[in-house]
């Protein structure tokens, strides 16, 4: 781990299950539906884990969110100023024609 090395016990479940300390995820920013990969040493006694990234070339988010967003901004700013939301409708509206 980055700052102190850190030895937990963990007892393998019936079905060779375990959870991840919470220390280690939160140092490895591991997060709900992370993928994670386990290599073997070549001894066979130890194990090293790591945060894979399966997707290249993958958008940061799904278009539901990007949308999600577009439309929380466009609140945002109607509470500001209207001429301000017909813009973001023109941006919008342009990066959809681009896409």
């Amino acid at each position: 781990m980055k700052k102190n090395t850190v030895k937990i016990i963990k007892q393998i479940g019936f079905e060779g299950r375990t959870t991840i300390p919470l220390i280690i995820r939160e140092e490895m920013g591991l997060e709900d539906k992370d993928f994670i990969s386990f290599e073997l040493s070549e001894d066979g006694n130890s194990v090293t884990l790591r945060r894979e990234f399966i997707c290249d070339g993958c958008p940061v988010y799904d278009e539901v969110e990007e949308k999600k967003a577009d439309m929380e901004l466009q609140k945002l700013l109607k509470e500001h100023d209207p001429v301000l939301v017909s813009i973001m409708k023109y941006i919008i509206g342009l990066a959809g024609d681009a896409a």
